[in-house]
Parts: structure tokens; C-alpha cells; sequence
């Protein structure tokens, strides 16, 4: 298939869900990077908040921005969703539910968040295959 949108998953054994059937769909580049997007968006929100370009400068000037890049790198192979926004990947990867709810944006902000993170693990590794520990190596 060379089609995203052709790669298909129904899943059955959903945490907190339990009798729901999902099916999602493979992620094509732009949705991908769309949930990449929104999780960066996200964090320099989060910069903001605590002090912004001051404080990103004061950590520059304690050496610290490469140590925050490792341990930056590091926790996303740790956790691969680290570099996602979940809600965004759940919202352009689930096409389908059994549920008794219409499947829509509304509905599928109010699930529980290990329905969420489940699901969104699932779509990230039907997206993305977990790379090799060569690939992982080279960065």
C-alpha cells in the first residue's frame, strides 16, 4: 500500500475502555508533523511562563543548554509521545469507534488518560515503527 491512509489498525484491548473497538489509521508527514507542532508550541508556552528569552538566557549562560538538549533527546527515546501532543495524534489518527458517543474533536478530548495515551501510542507506532538501534544511535 502506498497510501497512509490505507494502513489501518482496529484495536480491542483498550485500557479503560474495555468493549471499545478504535480503529486508527497511519499518520502521513503532515499530520505527523502537525502533532510534533502542537507539543512544540506547547513547550514554548511553558518557556514562556516561566521567564522566556531571560530565562533561556540564563541557562545558556550556565552552560546548561547542551545538558538540557541530552536530556531533552534522551527522555523523547525514552517516551517517544514526549515529542507529540497525544490529543492532536488522537484527533487526526482515530477514524472510527464503537462507542455509544459520535466520534468527534468533543468526544475524543473527554476520554481518560490512559484511554488517550494508549491510543496515542498506538497511532505514533503505526506512524512511526520504532527505529532501529542503529537509526537511534546515529540521531
Amino acid at each position: 500500500m502506498i497510501f497512509t491512509s490505507d494502513v489501518t489498525r482496529t484495536l480491542t484491548a483498550i485500557p479503560g475502555a474495555e468493549g471499545l473497538e478504535v480503529t486508527i489509521r497511519m499518520l502521513n508527514g503532515k499530520r505527523l508533523r502537525k502533532a510534533a507542532d502542537a507539543s512544540q508550541m506547547a513547550a514554548i508556552d511553558k518557556v514562556k511562563d516561566i521567564g522566556g528569552v531571560a530565562f533561556l538566557k540564563e541557562i545558556q549562560s550556565l552552560g546548561g543548554e547542551e545538558a538540557a538538549r541530552d536530556v531533552s533527546k534522551a527522555a523523547i527515546d525514552a517516551d517517544p509521545l514526549k515529542g507529540y501532543d497525544r490529543n492532536t495524534l488522537v484527533q487526526v489518527g482515530v477514524i472510527a469507534w464503537t462507542a455509544v458517543r459520535p466520534l468527534t474533536p468533543e468526544n475524543l478530548e473527554e476520554l481518560r488518560e490512559e484511554t488517550l495515551d494508549f491510543l496515542a501510542q498506538e497511532i505514533l507506532t503505526l506512524a512511526a515503527p520504532k527505529r532501529t538501534a542503529v537509526e537511534q544511535k546515529n540521531g
